[in-house]
């Protein structure tokens, strides 16, 4: 699923679309938030960097859940992105509620994969991605791909 693009170092508008395939359900609402349903069935949400526009490596600026039980922030570091390893990224989950699960996030070479529960809350399914604009002196966004895998793969 292509999110955004460059052409030519600048970047074109990208239509907001629904994309559906199974259980899964996500809205993209503009060039860089984008709304990801999960549907009990999964539990792998994942998100490849791709390193193609100009060089430029996306990351994921914010994600969070909608009630404020698990949020992702990624260190600002200043090493280059091919030093880039897990442990410049950190993640906070906030304090769960008795009876939910917690929702763990791994991320290694380059890849954010966010494991759910099937047992997930709605309100733990509905995850909000924020991608880095990448003005970095041309203004060409970010380049990235949600992949949405079926419960069992990728474990």
């Amino acid at each position: 699923m292509l999110l955004t693009y460059c052409k030519n170092g600048q970047s074109e508008d990208v239509v907001p679309l629904t994309w559906t395939s199974g259980s899964h359900h996500l809205i993209m609402k503009n060039k860089y938030t984008h709304e990801v349903y999960i549907d009990a069935a999964a539990d792998t949400l994942q998100f490849n960097y791709v390193d193609e526009c100009y060089h430029l490596c996306p990351f994921i600026k914010r994600l969070e859940e909608q009630d404020g039980s698990f949020e992702y922030t990624p260190c600002k570091k200043t090493v280059h992105k091919a030093q880039r390893k897990s442990a410049d990224y950190i993640i906070e989950t906030h304090e769960q509620h008795i009876s939910r699960p917690t929702i763990k996030a791994d991320l290694k070479d380059g890849t954010l994969t966010i494991f759910v529960p099937e047992n997930a809350s709605v309100a733990q399914r509905k995850t909000v991605l924020t991608l880095d604009d990448a003005k970095y002196g041309i203004g060409c966004p970010s380049l990235g791909y949600i992949v949405i895998y079926q419960a069992g793969k990728l474990k």
